[in-house]
């Protein structure tokens, strides 16, 4: 058995490596994210928000737009 000091050291250990929930999306109608594609994180997380969006029904479209670095989108 784990002595009671070392397995609230363990708990704890474990609490700290568990995510935060997600913030709340939003209720709009348009919703636009943005991300700098050699950042894995802002990738991941607009990925969740899609994600989400399309579980909950609430996904009409999906428009994804990028540009080359130095080139502009207008």
């Amino acid at each position: 058995m784990l002595p009671t000091r070392f397995a609230a050291a363990l708990l704890l250990a474990l609490a700290a490596c568990a995510s935060p929930p997600p913030p709340p999306l939003p209720d709009a109608q348009v919703l636009i994210f943005g991300e700098q594609h050699d950042q894995p994180d802002h990738q991941r997380q607009t990925a969740q928000a899609v994600r989400r969006l399309a579980d909950e029904g609430r996904l009409a479209a999906l428009v994804i737009e990028m540009a080359e670095r130095g080139r502009s989108t207008t």
